[in-house]
């Protein structure tokens, strides 16, 4: 996968949720990117499909996560995950 597309997304995400530790690491199970982000009170998930990103550019990648409120889903339901594909986003418990 493209890793400056990664990091794209990995810096929206820090950007949005300043206080919390970040990680992602490639999902090869679900063919995915999933980023981790760990604050007092949580461990939010977001996985972003491999298709997204490789088919995408950055710009496009971002524009869907921003016009799907994926940050709000973050927020919303902290204890599933949020799953980003190149259809949208949807919610899907661990």
């Amino acid at each position: 996968m493209d890793q400056d597309k990664i990091q794209a997304i990995q810096d929206y995400l820090k950007k949005q949720f300043p206080d919390a530790d970040h990680e992602n690491k490639e999902d090869v199970q679900t063919m995915s990117q999933l980023f981790r982000i760990v604050t007092e009170e949580h461990v939010m998930l977001a996985s972003v499909s491999r298709e997204l990103i490789d088919d995408e550019s950055a710009e496009v990648i971002m524009s869907r996560i921003e016009r799907w409120d994926v940050v709000s889903l973050l927020k919303q339901h902290p204890e599933e995950t949020v799953v980003v594909t190149s259809k949208g986003s949807s919610i899907v418990p661990r």
